[in-house]
């Protein structure tokens, strides 16, 4: 029996008494030539040449790309740089802004640009002012105004800017140029050059950095040069304090290092001393190459070097590559997955990729390159590959290509198994089920292609030719979406149809999934689900500018010559929707006074009075604004809540100071002074006598004839809650009173109250928002967990079986077709009609333009978009992920897969491949993901008598042994001792095996993997050797914090330097923490921390005093260590300078030349070090350079001998133990 054992291993250790859950994206892209590098906050941004425009990677690990679709000019990127706010790229095309939402592009067409072709950009952080090096001179870019600099207008050394720096200290523009740096001062705009003749290793700079000490560093191709503002000093290969001559980037670091970039290794300059970082002495470190283009830190210490295999990131131990992955292109069309162990990419013209366990390898000279789709399938003891491309097909067997000559161009396809007689083995055998856009459906039989049958509309009931997708279902019925609709062929070889006049939002159905209750249906115009015969579709709101929020909570309808338009109103603005496009109104494109929209009514004209928290807006047929506001007019409040317009079309305001009425010339307002039981007003109603009935915050008021004259509350009535929301009548003339308590009835005499203790009432909530009265005169409630309709017989109830309304309703609308209505929920607009349910939102599906969808093995529904990322149903909310937010690495999802593994993968156009692991523990790769052969690094964990797991995927392609029945032994050595491993998951021959154990002991461990077939077959992991891990660790690790000697134990200087030093022999040093007190308080945390296991932290304060260090590590098994109760170490922080005096005034001293001068000297913080005795004689012109005494007692007596009589004069000045010096008296 022939054949090969394959199997991938993932090492899981847990915790036996955790169980979390994690969800990660993981994006895989062409392998980039990063040039320029630009940090962001904890952004880096990536500019690259070979096409791919810009990435952004961020701290999570995510990756998102920006290419030409997306705004940007050019591919090919030849500058980089960003402000707080903002992005801009350089190009040969022009320089580009991103403001994270969108791009503006600048040419010399439509700006002051000097010329399209780019080379440098700096920024000044004061004022953000853009300095464009270009290949003619400098353009300035204040935001509105553009200058340039050139040798002609200005002392620029050279027309060909190289590199550009801004220094805000000094107020100058540093410019690199092929003939020396020009420096010119912002201000005054004067200039001064720095050459080979001014100490520049040579004229050509490349690159100019400040560092943290104020020293400029200058990159050239003939070493680096390194000025202080006085002197000049050289960095090359000649005198060893570089590694290559050629530079090409330099970077300084927040820690005091400097980091150039060559084309031989990466230097870090500190002092005198270069460390030099190259493959040779790192390669096992990750280092993947010696050359590097650009250099940038971020604000946690990591260096990012750019490569032309992507993008490094170093944090001090270790290399690790992005945007390297391998892909031949980032356009990706397609994902298969091949068994358990290999995925297939397909590109949009660069062949495909096969990513296995041994990494990422590229395939191109395909019948075509440009590939559309593909399908994977074990037959006949071998898996194969169906490549379809614009030329036709392509046959991988995993030894040989080959070209079946199908005349074709195949679009998608699917694989269908099928096994006529299952009590016959060797009949089975598998259908190619391929799409064309212009030829139908073709089905094509056998792993070789025997036959090959086509299926168009003149032949079969095909509804068009033009075949979007193909899905087969668990019956082996075929459902194709086409641009006409879709068609169904049975598995007794009968068609049907299903279109828009069946439910679906669009003909044009670009893919299909099953469910277990359902059939969902990608279109260009949203999703559609069909189940139990029964339609819901969800759409995308797409507006003029995106909603801010889908929280509904008004509705209105006019017909327009027949056309029924609605009106919806929310905390995003103000909706306008005539059955085919969205309209949206906010404050930023109308004079809507506020994007908050409370409620809508229509008057006899036409005209639409919008209530929202800023004032009223009316909008006449024409599309006029006017907006009233109580700072100009008499209503009440800007705080609008409802609108009511009675019969002579008065309108009648509800605000939150009360009633106001505007009858067309002026206005009336009725508030608490004047009887109303609250200014806080919430609805109004009309009755069938013209009384108005006011719903507020603390009750139910009627206005009649002009006064207040009925209140009703729960002291003198029936009302279940003051807390009154909405109010409606009735062609009875009963009151409907929406509360929080439920919903109440009013006859004019007696009170009912409906809420969920009652045994009539169906109320899904008695929290009621909103009460409506359809042109069938039921009641409809919307409440904060649902709807339900009352038609004075029973109650239905519209909530969570009814997915998107089982949450908070802001309101029911009926639509100008009868049995049509509208549901205002916290997620969009729902519409009901005919039983079926269309859901609109701006924050569900991402885009109604839908590429693919699929559902996973938990039954939620994953959407690929056009433009707006993924989104995903999980059958009761949506969400969408997008670039911006962490997900995909582009908006343009093509294609989404769901592997074996329930994994979902996404092809994007111009993203590469993405990934999303759901319930996946962190740090732990799926073992057919791994990038190279191996195990993933072992995390370290904390005591012995945890439990470990050891897993490995073992698969042995021959499975057509499986129905003779397949044996295998499986065992790993764990420190050289076997143990017998039993299958978690799968089949023997295709399955899970995993050991656990609680009995390793502290320290490290090794082991290996063993199989035996029945056959006699062994197979081990690794192949030589052993893994190593895990280690157990029961001990904390220990640190100690010391002062500089220079300054102990004082200082006056802040912030000072506190070294430390910490040591764990186990999992290693994880972090250190510094810890302050001062003596007799409790430690504190400083907020200093390092993940290194020695360093310096640099305190600061502003308070003099004495303090006490100490430092806690913690371990990478998670282990912490005691506070200590002594200090590490005691610095006593002294800002203030001492004082002293003579303690006695002017006296003769007679007959002797000697004289006993008493003093007197004080310190608060860190006491006296010596008091000076200054002295002048009466006719000296000072006093001197320097003291004639001093003494280091805090007071004493000096002893003076006069060397000629006369007036001597004298002071003091004491010197703590700080270095704090006593300013010189003034007298």
């Amino acid at each position: 029996m022939r054949g090969r054992v394959y199997f991938l291993v993932a090492v899981i250790l847990t915790l036996s008494i955790v169980d979390a859950t994690f969800a990660e994206w993981i994006n895989y892209s062409q392998t980039c030539d990063v040039r320029h590098i630009a940090v962001q906050g904890n952004k880096v941004w990536c500019g690259t040449t070979n096409g791919n425009g810009a990435a952004r990677l961020d701290s999570g690990g995510n990756v998102a790309f920006y290419t030409q679709a997306d705004g940007l000019p050019s591919g090919d990127i030849t500058a980089l740089a960003c402000d707080s706010l903002t992005v801009w790229f350089g190009t040969d095309v022009g320089l580009c802004m991103f403001n994270g939402q969108q791009f503006e592009t600048f040419t010399r067409d439509n700006s002051g640009l000097l010329t399209n072709s780019i080379r440098a950009i700096a920024i000044d952080p004061r004022t953000l002012t853009k300095y464009i090096g270009t290949e003619i001179g400098v353009s300035v870019y204040d935001g509105v105004n553009w200058k340039s600099y050139t040798p002609y207008n200005s002392d620029l050394a050279s027309p060909h800017v190289l590199s550009l720096l801004v220094d805000p200290d000094t107020d100058e523009l540093f410019v690199g140029t092929d003939l020396g740096v020009s420096v010119m001062n912002i201000s005054d705009e004067s200039w001064h050059q720095y050459k080979v003749e001014h100490g520049l290793v040579a004229n050509r700079v490349s690159s100019i950095a400040k560092d943290a000490d104020g020293n400029y560093w200058f990159g050239t191709y003939q070493g680096a040069s390194r000025f202080d503002g006085t002197d000049w000093y050289s960095y090359t290969s000649t005198n060893g304090r570089l590694s290559s001559n050629y530079v090409t980037d330099i970077a300084p670091s927040p820690d005091g290092y400097v980091w150039i970039s060559t084309d031989r290794g990466l230097n870090r300059i500190h002092g005198s001393e270069t460390v030099v970082f190259n493959v040779a002495s790192y390669g096992a470190a990750g280092l993947t190459t010696d050359v590097g283009y650009a250099l940038g830190c971020d604000p946690s210490g990591n260096v990012w070097i750019g490569t032309s295999g992507g993008v490094l990131a170093f944090d001090g131990d270790e290399f690790e590559l992005h945007l390297g992955d391998g892909l031949q292109s980032n356009y990706i069309t397609s994902i298969a997955k091949q068994g358990r162990a290999a995925y297939w990419f397909g590109t949009q013209d660069s062949g495909v990729n096969r990513l296995d366990s041994s990494g990422m390898a590229g395939y191109t000279g395909l019948v075509s390159d440009a590939i559309s789709d593909i399908t994977s399938h074990f037959e006949a003891g071998r898996w194969y590959e169906w490549f379809g491309g614009a030329d036709g097909m392509t046959i991988f067997d995993g030894t040989n290509w080959w070209n079946p000559g199908l005349v074709m161009t195949p679009f998608r396809m699917a694989v269908e198994f099928v096994d006529p007689d299952p009590e016959v083995p060797g009949d089975e055998y598998w259908n190619k089920w391929v799409c064309t856009q212009d030829n139908g459906v073709f089905v094509i039989v056998g792993a070789l292609p025997t036959t090959v049958t086509n299926y168009t509309v003149a032949n079969s009931g095909l509804v068009s030719d033009t075949v979007n997708s193909v899905s087969v279902d668990e019956d082996h019925a075929k459902w194709f979406g086409t641009d006409q609709g879709v068609s169904v062929l049975d598995a007794d070889g009968s068609w049907s149809a299903i279109s828009m006049l069946d439910g679906l939002p669009s003909n044009n159905v670009s893919a299909i999934d099953f469910a277990a209750d359902a059939v969902w249906f990608g279109t260009d115009r949203g999703v559609a689900v069909r189940r139990d015969g029964r339609w819901t579709t969800y759409q995308h709101i797409a507006a003029d500018e995106p909603m801010i929020g889908d929280a509904f909570v008004a509705m209105a309808v006019e017909d327009v010559g027949g056309k029924c338009i609605h009106w919806f109103g929310g905390e995003g603005g103000l909706l306008a929707f005539d059955g085919t496009d969205w309209t949206i109104y906010k404050e930023s494109n109308s004079a809507l006074p506020s994007n908050d929209v409370r409620d809508i009514g229509i008057d006899s004209a036409g005209t639409k009075w919008v209530c929202t928290a800023g004032g009223i807006a009316s909008i006449d047929s024409a599309g006029n604004f006017w907006v009233t506001q109580s700072t100009i007019v008499g209503l009440a409040s800007n705080d609008v809540r409802a609108v009511l317009i009675d019969p002579g079309d008065n309108k009648w305001f509800a605000t939150g100071g009360g009633v106001s009425k505007f009858d067309g010339a002026g206005w009336t307002s009725f508030d608490v002074a004047g009887g109303l039981c609250s200014n806080d007003v919430r609805d109004l109603a009309i009755d069938a006598v013209g009384r108005i009935w006011v719903g507020t915050g603390h009750g139910l008021c009627v206005i009649d004839g002009g006064a207040v004259t009925l209140s009703y509350n729960t002291g003198n009535s029936g009302i279940a809650s003051d807390d009154v929301r909405s109010v409606v009548i009735d062609r009875n003339g009963i009151k409907w009173i929406a509360t929080n308590a439920g919903v109440c009835k009013f006859d004019g005499s007696t009170w009912r109250t409906y809420d969920q203790s009652s045994s009539v009432s169906g109320l899904p909530s008695d929290d009621v928002l909103k009460l409506f009265i359809d042109s069938d005169f039921n009641l409809w409630a919307a409440t904060a967990l649902g709807a339900a309709k009352y038609d004075y017989a029973e109650w239905r109830v519209f909530g969570a079986q009814f997915g998107p309304l089982g949450h908070k309703i802001g309101f029911v609308g009926e639509d100008c077709v009868a049995g049509a209505f509208w549901f205002g929920t916290e997620y969009g607009l729902v519409e009901y009609e005919l039983g079926n349910w269309h859901l609109y939102s701006g924050v569900g599906i991402g885009s109604n333009a839908v590429n693919d969808l699929k559902v996973d093995g938990a039954g939620k529904v994953w959407v690929a978009t056009n433009g707006g990322g993924v989104s995903v149903f999980d059958g009761g909310l949506w969400t969408t992920f997008n670039r911006a937010g962490g997900g995909p690495s582009h908006d343009v999802v093509n294609r989404v897969m769901v592997d074996s593994d329930d994994n979902k993968w996404f092809a994007t156009e111009g993203g590469g491949a993405s990934l999303f692991l759901e319930n996946h523990d962190p740090g732990l790769s799926e073992p057919e993901l791994a990038p190279h052969s191996g195990v993933p690094a072992l995390p370290k964990f904390k005591g012995t008598g945890t439990e470990f797991e050891y897993s490995v995927y073992y698969f042995d392609p021959d499975i057509e042994l499986s129905a003779l029945g397949y044996s295998v032994e499986a065992y790993i050595y764990i420190d050289g001792i076997p143990y017998d491993m039993s299958l978690a998951s799968g089949a023997s021959y295709n399955g899970r095996y995993s050991f656990s154990t609680v009995d390793l002991a502290e320290g490290s461990h090794t082991y290996y993997f063993y199989f035996v077939k029945e056959s006699g077959n062994v197979v081990k992991l690794p192949e030589s050797g052993v893994f190593s891990g895990p280690v157990v660790d029961g001990s904390p690790p220990s640190s100690a914090a010391f002062a500089d000697e220079s300054l102990l134990p004082y200082t006056k200087q802040s912030p000072f330097a506190i070294h430390f030093s910490a040591e764990d022999l186990q999992s290693g040093v994880a972090s250190v923490e510094l810890y302050v007190r001062q003596p007799g308080d409790d430690w504190e945390k400083t907020g200093l921390s390092s993940s290194k296991p020695y360093g310096v932290f640099e305190y600061s304060t502003y308070l003099s005093g004495t303090f006490e260090f100490c430092t806690v590590a913690a371990n990478y098994a998670g282990l912490v260590e005691s506070l200590p109760d002594e200090a590490d170490c005691t610095v006593v922080y002294d800002r203030k300078a001492p004082s002293s005096y003579i303690t006695a005034g002017s006296y003769r001293a007679h007959n002797t030349p000697v004289m006993r001068i008493p003093y007197s000297a004080s310190d608060g913080e860190s006491g006296i070090d010596h008091v000076e005795l200054w002295h002048q004689y009466e006719g000296d012109p000072d006093f001197g350079r320097f003291p004639v005494a001093t003494l280091e007692q805090a007071s004493g007596l000096f002893i003076y001998t006069a060397q000629r009589e006369g007036w001597h004069y004298f002071y003091t000045i004491a010197v703590d133990r700080a270095g704090n010096r006593q300013a010189v008296p003034p007298t």
